[in-house]
């Protein structure tokens, strides 16, 4: 009984989180645009994973040019964006390897680029095509969702989304926002 209550729960919290998922997927909601410091955001997502990262040897480095890399951007949605994207590579990085997650921000011309690289397993040529298509895993969990969450995240802001991955060879995630002007 111990032990089927237990797999019952976890199989609620499963189908809960793919629901709240789709929910999200098919209804977004409005964006709460405010100025906000993209490094800010960065921080406190790397900090939600940081006992993560501790647990499977993952050294991070950042890398963030400026002190003031700012957007117009709803806070609690560009967290989710890069939580899915972190989540992902901490997934790619096998345990007991030499793994590093390297995060860099920094402004070119009027954009405000993230770069997000790893050292895991990469992505193959042909799921690289269909990375950011709802419903693709190549996962035995999770729902497929994760990254076409943040796409729409992503684009929803006015920003742009790419990915450059070799199997063996990790995978870096290219995100550019529009800038704020400065004061």
């Amino acid at each position: 009984r111990e032990k089927f209550t237990r797999i019952v729960g976890a199989e609620i919290e499963r189908i809960n989180t793919f629901v709240k998922q789709l929910a999200g997927f098919s209804r977004p909601k409005p964006l709460d645009l405010q100025p906000v410091d993209l490094n800010q955001i960065l921080d406190a997502t790397l900090l939600l994973l940081e006992n993560d990262f501790k647990k499977k040897g993952v050294l991070v480095k950042k890398k963030y040019s400026g002190n003031n890399i700012r957007l117009s951007a709803d806070r609690d949605q560009l967290k989710q964006a890069f939580l899915n994207i972190f989540l992902n590579s901490l997934e790619a990085m096998e345990e007991g390897k030499p793994n590093q997650l390297i995060v860099e921000s920094f402004a070119d011309n009027s954009r405000l680029i993230v770069k997000i690289s790893d050292t895991g397993c990469g992505i193959s040529k042909e799921n690289l095509k269909r990375l950011f298509q709802p419903f693709f895993s190549t996962k035995g969990k999770g729902a497929g969702l994760g990254l076409a969450i943040t796409k729409n995240i992503i684009e929803n802001h006015k920003g742009r989304i790419s990915v450059e991955s070799r199997l063996g060879s990790g995978t870096s995630f290219l995100i550019s926002f529009p800038g704020l002007a400065e004061d």
